[in-house]
């Protein structure tokens, strides 16, 4: 019987997912229709962050997922795009969904928000890069 993780806990294991996440897409490319697309709508891809990107998901957009831009703004899209990700192919959803995010970092029972927690992990990891 597993036991339940206390607060503290379960902020730093989501805290832990969303910096992997981070880490992994500032070391490796961006899938190039992702990038063109979050360009010519005026990211600033080296200094943005990738919360979550699902690839090839059976019944869903071949990429899909959420950033957060470094003008604190979280976006959730979804593409479809060629096998190798490199043509946007269709519609695109871009949707700024900010207004969306607990951003605060004391909420009653369940400590800091998941949108506090992100905007924490892009400030350290912007910080290390000037």
């Amino acid at each position: 019987m597993s036991r339940q993780q206390n607060v503290q806990q379960q902020n730093a294991l989501a805290e832990s997912r969303i910096r992997s996440s981070a880490n992994h897409w500032r070391m490796e490319p961006w899938p190039p229709a992702l990038l063109q697309v979050a360009k010519a709508r005026g990211v600033d891809c080296d200094r943005a962050i990738v919360i979550r990107l699902e690839i090839d998901f059976a019944g869903m957009p071949r990429l899909f997922g959420q950033l957060l831009t470094s003008e604190a703004r979280f976006i959730y899209f979804e593409m479809e795009t060629d096998a190798r990700h490199i043509v946007v192919q269709g519609d695109v959803e871009w949707n700024d969904v900010t207004d969306e995010q607990n951003l605060s970092s004391h909420n009653r029972g369940t400590g800091a928000g998941l949108g506090a927690i992100a905007l924490r992990v892009l400030e350290e990891l912007n910080a290390r890069t000037i």
